[in-house]
C-alpha cells in the first residue's frame, strides 16, 4: 500500500472507530429504555420472582436519589461525557494520522517540548518518534478547546484560517458550552458553577442553567444537540482531510 492509499485507509478508520463509539453510545442509551419499560411491565406482573426484581429495582433508585442522584442522571452524564470524548479521540487519531505521514508539513512550526533523555533512552528510532509524535499531540490537546484543535487540524491540511468554514459562530459557541459541561459532569458534580456562569454569560451564549442548578437535571436535549453537532463535524472534517491528501503529498515531497 502507498503513502496515500495509507493515509486515506487511516483517516477512514479513524472516522470508523468514531462511528462504532457513537453507536455503542445509543445502544446504551436504548439498553436503559427498554430496561425502563421492563420494569415498568414487571410492576405490574403476578410472577413472584419478578415483583421482587421490580422492588430491587424501585430500591437501588430510591438509594441513588438520596445519594442526590438518579440513575436517569448518572446515565445521561455518562452518554454526555462519552459523546465527547469519543469525538476529542477522532481529533487525536486525525493529528496522530497527519504527523505519523506528513511530518514536515505537520512539525513545521512546532515547537518540541520534550528531553534528550526520553529520545536518546528510547530502545529504537522508531520508538522516539512515536514519543515526539505523542507528546507533541498531547500539547495540543492539552493547551487548547476543541474548535482550537479543528483549527489547528485544518492548518495542517494546507487549509488557511481566512478560508476555514467548517465551524460556524454558532458552532464555537456550542462547542463551548458542551465542554464546560462536559468539566462540570467530571469535576463539580455536575452543578453549573459561578465561573463557568459568568464565563459563558460575558460571551452572551445562550445558557439554559442557572449558578447552581445541576445541568444533570435536562440533559436530553444537549445530549441530542451534542450528537447531531458532532457527527456532523466528524464528516466534515474527514472529509476535508481526505480531499487534501494529493496536496499534502506534493507539499511533503517539496520540503
Amino acid at each position: 500500500m502507498d503513502k496515500k492509499d495509507l493515509f486515506k485507509a487511516q483517516i477512514s478508520e479513524n472516522q470508523n472507530n468514531f462511528d462504532k463509539k457513537k453507536q455503542l453510545i445509543d445502544l446504551f442509551r436504548l439498553h436503559k429504555e427498554i430496561s425502563e419499560k421492563a420494569f415498568e411491565l414487571m410492576d405490574i406482573a403476578q410472577n413472584d420472582d419478578l415483583l421482587l426484581l421490580s422492588n430491587e429495582y424501585k430500591r437501588v433508585n430510591k438509594e441513588l436519589k438520596s445519594r442526590n442522584k438518579t440513575y436517569e442522571q448518572l446515565h445521561n452524564e455518562k452518554v454526555f461525557v462519552d459523546i465527547y470524548s469519543a469525538f476529542e479521540k477522532l481529533l487525536y487519531d486525525h493529528l496522530h494520522t497527519l504527523y505519523s505521514l506528513f511530518p514536515k508539513s505537520c512539525f513545521l512550526q512546532d515547537r518540541l517540548s520534550v528531553r534528550f533523555t526520553d529520545i536518546f533512552l528510547s530502545e529504537s528510532l522508531e520508538n522516539s518518534r512515536e514519543y515526539i509524535i505523542q507528546e507533541t499531540i498531547k500539547g495540543i490537546v492539552q493547551s487548547n478547546t476543541i474548535d482550537k484543535m479543528i483549527e489547528i487540524i485544518l492548518d495542517k491540511i494546507l487549509i488557511k484560517r481566512k478560508e476555514q468554514n467548517i465551524l460556524s459562530n454558532d458552532d464555537k459557541n456550542k462547542l463551548l458550552v458542551f465542554s464546560k459541561i462536559r468539566n462540570l459532569i467530571i469535576h463539580n458534580e455536575a452543578f453549573m458553577n459561578k465561573i463557568v456562569f459568568e464565563e459563558v454569560k460575558k460571551l452572551q451564549i445562550p445558557l439554559s442553567y442557572q449558578e447552581g442548578e445541576s445541568v444533570s437535571e435536562n440533559l436530553d436535549d444537549d445530549i441530542s444537540q451534542i450528537e447531531l453537532l458532532l457527527e456532523k463535524l466528524s464528516e466534515k472534517i474527514t472529509t476535508a482531510i481526505l480531499e487534501k491528501t494529493e496536496q499534502l503529498l506534493i507539499y511533503e515531497q517539496e520540503k
